[in-house]
Parts: structure tokens; C-alpha cells; sequence
């Protein structure tokens, strides 16, 4: 397995894209489960600016303030995880793909460019929200 590195700096801004293990279509009808991890583990002190939730995907545009990234994001995955689980009767058993895809944000019109994909990309996927 390689050893990604990932370019951490307090006070930039990361758009971040975690896809689901096999592209599975259990986001949007376990929206609810998004938000509460959403709710539990991407608040204070970080600062999610947008985020859009997709059959498989979803992306965010995230502060994490003083967090490392990637620990933060393995707190959100795992606590939709436990909640799925629970739900569909699972035990065990993938959910999401390894790691996730990330960016930072550069600058202003970077930044633009990225919410302008968060407003397009169920456009795109023909996806009702």
C-alpha cells in the first residue's frame, strides 16, 4: 500500500470527495445518518462551508481548523459506519473506498470553482436534491 502524503496547513480550506466501497447507492437514502456524523463530527472547531451529498459520493469544502484532516475524516467515516451497520442489519463489511481524494484550496477563485462543482455535480449525475 503506498503511503500518501497529505499537505496539512492551519487555516486552509480542503475540498475533500469520499466515495462509497463498489460506488454502493446508500448515500442519499441514508441522508440522515450523513447528517448526524456531519452533525457530530465535522462542527466545532472545524467549518464545513459545503458539502453534497450523491448516491455514492459526496463532497465538502472543510476548515479543519487545528485537526489533522485525515483523522478527522476517519472520525466522520466511521461514525456513519456504526450508525449503517446498525441500521441495514450488517455486522461487518465495507462502506466507504480506503482513503479519500483531497485539495487545497489556493485562493479565492479556487475556492469558487469548488462550490460552483458542489452546485453542479447533481446537475451533472442527474441527481434530484
Amino acid at each position: 500500500m503506498t503511503n500518501i502524503r497529505r499537505y496539512f496547513r492551519k487555516g486552509n480550506l480542503y475540498f475533500l470527495t469520499h466515495i462509497t466501497h463498489n460506488r454502493m447507492p446508500i448515500l442519499v437514502s441514508n441522508h440522515d445518518l450523513l447528517q448526524t456524523a456531519i452533525d457530530t463530527k465535522l462542527k466545532k472547531p472545524t467549518e464545513l462551508l459545503a458539502w453534497v451529498v450523491m448516491p455514492d459520493h459526496l463532497h465538502v469544502i472543510i476548515d479543519p481548523d487545528q485537526i489533522d484532516l485525515s483523522l478527522l475524516m476517519r472520525q466522520f467515516k466511521l461514525s456513519f459506519v456504526a450508525r449503517y451497520r446498525e441500521r441495514a442489519g450488517l455486522r461487518r463489511g465495507r462502506v466507504w473506498q480506503y482513503r479519500f481524494w483531497d485539495h487545497q484550496i489556493r485562493n479565492e477563485s479556487d475556492l469558487k470553482l469548488h462550490l460552483d462543482y458542489i452546485r453542479y455535480d447533481p446537475v451533472k449525475h442527474g441527481v434530484d436534491i
